[in-house]
């Protein structure tokens, strides 16, 4: 059966007229825009529409139009069955699916029908064929349907149809039968036909059992009737002693209310104190669920007075934090201003220093010899060294706080990693005593070992480093074990820890004074690289912190995150 055929010449149009006498009422234009070609209707047909059906008009695009194309109607159902194995299920899966195919939707994508065009003509016994060769991969859409993704086993209409339509989306398709089962073991077959028999020998049973019952029901009809004559009789006279008995009951329950009339008006007052008794406790169960109810007035009262407490003593607690955070940040902008003062100073007397060795070395030839001995150019150079030093120390501590303050900034954002630190406990035993020694959160002693744990709300690679008592800046992440780390963000982690120094101890060293750690989390490494052959932990020079600085600030905001952490280091 013609389904398609594209029709160049009036003998093409003929030939499916022949076949279809409605042909002139299906003939289409094919569009093709966007990657996606469609059937346009061209209804009624006009004898001037030949011309665009055998060669286009001028007057329209020929790489967007191309006609024409004859689409009848087809009708044929077609049956999946077979067996195939599926990575999704560990039994090979037996299915068996009934497709309808009823004709094609012009309106939608027919790019790949149009591909399956022979010779301009695509037939019914054509499409089937295509459709077979699809059946395995139609199987295994169906499989990774109900078995990876887990859809419910009424969705294998669904499934099949979008399938179906998938590989071939300009097809009218409909399920009418839809099943897909794992393969039986030999085991399980002979289950399943003995329950198989077990069913149609109790359905057997139970037509016998009302067969046999019909047949019981019918001969106590038969004796019904036989007996209905002697038992109207019976009842006739069971009528008449029961009227006589009923007259007798009647005269005897008359003689005895009269004589127990008195005892029916004590009776009525028994019931009404009783009565009122009922209606007493009714009252003091009302009184009790009001005195309930006022208790939990109150009591609701007093949660509203302490809710309202507490919240007004958070809100002055967070105000407090705010105040000591602001009075904090003056005193270190306080510091750094005297830094940069004294910084600036020294940088003065540096250059006044260096001025005055050039002169000694670019002085002219007096008339007087001057002699310039090793000891005192000796003793200037020494005095520029120092300066020279005293310097860079200045200025890598307002780098240091510079940096410090950035960080301590961003600890307290959304942006906020949170850094915490625990010392591992270590017991000593003076005397035979075993005790553990507990310190201040804030205290760290000198030879404790310590873990730092944090967590990030952002992913990205860790830059960890210790502004140490001595003055030094240890890069702790990255380091020679662990390389640069990726931390995945709201995961909480530890050094040491399974990622960061895994079988490795963390020990105070001292000296005494203010120790901080902080925690860098940016899209890149922000340490430069680590020099091979190093052992241990690198110190950084005081010229990498504006460089950090410098990369923190170009970023992005809420592409990195920072935390902060102080603590004293005291004697052991």
């Amino acid at each position: 059966m013609l389904i398609v055929k594209k029709i160049q010449t009036q003998s093409d149009f003929d030939l499916v007229e022949k076949q279809d006498p409605n042909a002139a009422s299906r003939i289409y234009l094919l569009n093709s825009e966007g990657g996606k070609s469609t059937f346009f209707p061209m209804t009624p047909m006009a004898e001037a529409d030949t011309k665009i059906f055998f060669g286009l008009l001028p007057k329209l695009n020929a790489t967007i139009w191309e006609g024409g194309y004859y689409v009848g109607d087809c009708s044929f159902d077609m049956k999946f069955d077979g067996a195939f194995d599926s990575a999704a299920s560990p039994r090979k899966l037996l299915t068996a699916i009934t497709v309808r195919v009823n004709g094609i939707a012009p309106e939608k994508d027919v790019s790949a029908l149009t591909g399956l065009l022979h010779e301009g003509e695509l037939h019914a016994e054509d499409l089937q064929i295509r459709l077979r060769e699809a059946k395995e991969t139609f199987f295994k859409d169906l499989a990774r349907g109900l078995y990876e993704e887990e859809s419910p086993r009424d969705a294998i209409f669904d499934l099949a149809v979008g399938s179906l339509t998938k590989y071939f989306p300009f097809l009218k398709v409909e399920i009418l039968f839809a099943q897909v089962d794992e393969e039986l073991t030999p085991a399980e077959k002979a289950y399943k036909e003995d329950m198989e028999k077990l069913n149609a020998e109790r359905r057997k049973m139970e037509m016998e059992v009302k067969s046999r019952q019909n047949e019981s029901n019918k001969a106590i009809s038969i004796m019904e009737i036989e007996d209905n004559e002697e038992a109207i009789k019976n009842a006739v006279i069971l009528r008449k002693q029961e009227r006589e008995l009923s007259e007798k009951h009647n005269e005897l329950q008359l003689r005895l209310l009269n004589e127990t009339a008195d005892d029916k008006v004590e009776l009525e007052r028994a019931r009404i104190r009783k009565e009122k008794s009922l209606i007493e406790l009714e009252l003091k169960g009302v009184e009790i669920e009001l005195a309930a109810a006022e208790i939990k007035r109150k009591h609701d009262e007093i949660a509203a007075r302490l809710l309202e407490k507490r919240e007004k003593e958070e809100e002055n607690e967070a105000q407090r934090k705010a105040e000591l955070y602001e009075l904090d940040r003056k005193i270190r902008e306080a510091e750094l201003e005297k830094l940069r003062l004294e910084a600036e100073e020294i940088r003065k007397r540096f250059e006044a220093a260096t001025a005055a060795s050039a002169a000694v070395y670019a002085a002219p030839a007096a008339e007087t010899p001057v002699v310039i001995t090793n000891d005192a150019i000796e003793k200037q150079q020494t005095r520029v060294d120092i300066l020279h030093e005293e310097m860079l120390n200045a200025f890598s501590g307002i780098k240091d706080e510079e940096l410090l303050n950035m960080l301590q900034e961003k600890s307290g954002s959304s942006n906020g990693v949170e850094l915490t630190k625990a010392l591992v406990p270590v017991k000593v035993v003076p005397r035979g005593l075993a005790l553990e020694i507990e310190l201040d959160d804030n205290a760290v002693r000198i030879g404790d070992r310590m873990e730092i744990s944090f967590k990030t709300p952002v992913k990205g690679y860790l830059t960890l480093l210790c502004f140490s008592t001595s003055g030094a800046i240890t890069l702790l992440s990255p380091n020679i074990i662990d390389g640069s780390v990726l931390l995945e963000a709201n995961v909480t982690y530890s050094m040491p820890g399974d990622k960061l120094l895994p079988d490795l101890r963390i020990r105070q060293t001292g000296p005494v004074g203010r120790e901080r750690i902080a925690a860098i989390v940016a899209p890149e490494s922000l340490a430069p690289a680590i020099p091979a052959g190093t052992k241990g932990f690198v110190d950084l020079e005081a010229s990498e912190l504006p460089r950090i600085i410098a990369r923190l600030e170009a970023l992005p905001a809420d592409s990195w995150a920072a935390g902060y952490l102080g603590y004293s280091v005291i004697e052991e």
